[in-house]
């Protein structure tokens, strides 16, 4: 008897049942952080609408040691520290994407394999309203949006070719 048949019979029960994947590090992260209920939340309390790649979601922001955490109670979560988005997990993806470097060679990590870009330093441009900072990579362009009271409102970057870019927009 040969194991192609046993090996195949595997295969589909497993795909048959329902297989899921989980990411440890999103899981412990969602455990460190609880996540509100709807009646528990601050009215008035700003919200992110996030898009990676034409997949969009609803993310509440939850500050982490030197990160801050864009998460919601169906498994997607962008992590950000500041001046460069870290990683990326849920949002359809088959595996978290995750992204090291910041000024000069920065790496992107991804089901795709590993992209490297560089990116220029990061450059002030005032608006009438706001400030916007700005990197060019060769992957595309960063841009970081600032409201007059110094808060960040926007967050833009591109992530290759294939993988698009991802955007985050407060909405209050």
């Amino acid at each position: 008897m040969t194991m192609r048949p046993i090996l195949i019979a595997v295969l589909v029960a497993l795909l048959l049942s329902g297989c899921t994947l989980t990411f440890p590090q999103v899981n412990a992260a969602m455990q460190l952080v609880s996540l509100p209920s709807d009646g528990q939340k601050e009215q008035g309390a700003p919200i992110w609408l996030a898009s990676i790649g034409g997949v969009g979601a609803v993310l509440t922001p939850y500050a982490m040691d030197d990160y801050t955490l864009f998460a919601n109670e169906d498994g997607d979560a962008i992590a950000f520290d500041g001046w460069t988005v870290r990683a990326i997990y849920g949002f359809g993806l088959t595996e978290p994407i995750k992204v090291s470097g910041r000024t000069g060679s920065r790496s992107v990590l991804s089901s795709l394999g590993r992209t490297k870009t560089m990116c220029s330093e990061w450059i002030d441009q005032p608006d009438e309203s706001s400030l916007r900072w700005q990197q060019t990579c060769s992957v595309g362009p960063n841009e970081i949006a600032v409201n007059s009271d110094g808060n960040i409102e926007e967050i833009r970057m591109s992530l290759g070719r294939e993988l698009g870019s991802v955007t985050l927009r407060v909405r209050y």
